[in-house]
């Protein structure tokens, strides 16, 4: 267990000794503070526990079951640095997690949700389909590389005009993709990032 979990687990444990209810958000729009948006592309997660500050300032955690891919866990507001831990069985009992992710939600940035993977680099061997979530709003298209379910090296630039943008009918086994926020061509500077896939017709790549 890492420390961040072992501080996780010590934080809820003493709320429940003290008999204190931990600090339940609202709805809150604006303000920096956004909902979070769980991807499980391992399909391995089946609830998730996301420990950071409100958008009250407290420091607070919450376990929500996540049975889907996409999965809002709303109601709840977070800003700055957050943890989510994912957890193998419903409920975040016990202490094995299979995947953790450690993000920071920039209270300059605008919207309602930001996009988490419990685990962006899971091997496979099936083809999916690439969706880009673009959590800062800096990017204006994407390129993405890779072999597709013939086995050919190809490419294909996207713009990405939101927040969300599926590579709708483009099917990868595993490749890069290439972020540029000067142009909505795939021109100038970009970021690489890698995508090996996960379980389904999708595999989702959060940036930000």
């Amino acid at each position: 267990m890492t420390l961040r979990k072992k501080l996780a687990v010590l934080f809820c444990s003493a709320l429940a000794v003290l008999g204190l209810p931990m600090l339940q958000g609202t709805a809150y729009a604006g303000g920096g503070n956004r909902q979070i948006l769980l991807l499980d592309n391992a399909n391995n997660a089946y609830s998730v526990l996301v420990v950071g500050s409100n958008q009250y300032g407290s420091r607070v955690s919450h376990c929500w079951n996540t049975p889907y891919f996409k999965n809002e866990l709303s109601g709840w507001w977070w800003t700055g640095n957050v943890d989510v831990y994912s957890y193998p069985v419903g409920g975040c009992d016990g202490s094995d997690i299979v995947g953790e992710s450690h993000v920071y939600i920039s209270p300059n940035v605008s919207g309602d949700w930001y996009a988490v993977t419990n685990n962006p680099r899971v091997s496979t061997t099936a083809t999916q389909q690439v969706e880009v979530y673009d959590n800062n709003h800096r990017i204006n298209s994407i390129r993405i590389m890779g072999f597709n379910q013939d086995d050919i090296w190809v490419s294909q630039c996207w713009a990405t005009p939101g927040w969300d943008t599926l590579a709708a009918n483009w099917w990868w086994g595993g490749a890069s993709v290439d972020a540029y926020a000067s142009s909505t061509n795939c021109t100038g500077d970009y970021q690489r990032y890698g995508v090996t896939g996960g379980h389904g017709s999708v595999t989702a790549l959060a940036i930000g």
